[in-house]
Parts: C-alpha cells; structure tokens; sequence
C-alpha cells in the first residue's frame, strides 16, 4: 500500500458514510409514505403490502453500519492525523493535513500556503515520500472493499 492510498482511508469512509445517510434518509422517507411520483409510466394498482417492519430493520441495520464506520473513521483520523504531526518538516505537515484530514484540492492549499499550484502538487509528492519512509511498516488497510462478481470470460485484463 502507497502512502496516498493509505491516507486517502480517511476520504474513502467520509464518503461511504455520506452515501449510507443517504440511503437511510431515503428508506425513512419510504417508510413514511413520501415517494416521488412516477409520471412517464402507466399506473397499475397492486394488493397494499406492509412494508414498514421490513424497512424498519434495514434502517436498523443501516445506523449500525454508519456507526461502525464513523468509530473506524474517527480510529484512522487519530492515527493519521497524529503520523502527518510526526514529520519533521512543518510545510509537510500542513499540505498533508489540508489534503488528506481536511480534504482540501491542491488550489485551495496552494492559496492557504501562498504557493503556486505546480509547488503545492511536488510538495505533496515530497511529503508523501517522506511519510511513507517514516510509517510504511505502520500502514494497514482499514477501508476494505468487496470485489464486484466478475462475468466467467472476464479476463481480468484491459481492453484496447
């Protein structure tokens, strides 16, 4: 694992914490009745099902899931924010910390630092390479994904 794959842990539980809540938001607006209406469809009337436990225990089972990984987020923001802190040079520190914790683009950065952009992007390079020979044997997979079912003549290689 690189050192940007390694700190980008943070951004990756940030957004999949952001798709759950949204998730969740639309399961509880489901379960109380609001629904978009469908206008480019005939409407077929069905037989009312009753829903609601069933929406009630996947809501259940999402908070779960956003509280695992808000606890896990908060476990790797401690880590890396105290790791990014250990490095000896302050602008190191700070272009790290802004891309990384805070999750800021090079141009806002930049701007903060009263940088140019391309020095921003090679100060990054630096930074990284400097952290990942200080914490490369520290460096665990938090984040972890699960593969996509591949099709039988999937190759497993790129396409021209």
């Amino acid at each position: 694992m690189r050192a940007s794959e390694y700190l980008g842990q943070i951004k990756i539980l940030t957004l999949r914490i952001a798709q759950k809540q949204g998730e969740l938001e639309r399961i509880r607006n489901e379960a109380s009745g609001i629904r978009a209406m469908a206008y480019d469809s005939d409407r077929v009337q069905s037989s009312p099902t009753d829903r609601m436990p069933d929406l009630v225990i996947r809501c259940i089972e999402i908070e779960k899931e956003i509280q695992e990984d808000i606890e896990r987020n908060i476990e790797i923001r401690h880590q890396i924010i105290n790791q990014i802190q250990g490095l000896p040079d302050i602008r190191h520190v700070q272009v790290l910390y802004s891309k990384y914790v805070e999750l800021k683009d090079n141009s806002d950065i930049a701007s903060e630092m009263s940088y140019a952009e391309d020095y921003v992007r090679k100060l990054i390079g630096i930074a990284l390479g400097e952290f990942e020979r200080r914490y490369r044997r520290s460096f665990r997979r938090v984040v972890t994904f699960t593969a996509p079912e591949r099709s039988k003549n999937w190759s497993g290689r790129k396409r021209k």
